[in-house]
């Protein structure tokens, strides 16, 4: 699974992952990544691309959610 973020030119929404690949143009895409050289440089962008890696590809709950 792709480590990214990107969102459409006039598209609010956020496309993690393997969303990205999905998408028809690529040239239109704004890219973001939530690591640089190694080091985390954007948590929020990182701990929403782990909380679909878990939830929604790997149906993974954590232990203390209801």
């Amino acid at each position: 699974m792709p480590n990214l973020g990107a969102k459409p030119k006039g598209d609010k929404r956020l496309h993690l992952g393997d969303e990205v690949e999905a998408l028809r143009d690529h040239a239109a895409l704004s890219v973001r990544r939530p690591v640089d050289r190694g080091f985390v440089v954007n948590t929020p962008l990182q701990r929403d691309i782990w909380d679909r890696i878990f939830s929604r590809v790997l149906k993974a709950r954590a232990v203390n959610q209801p």
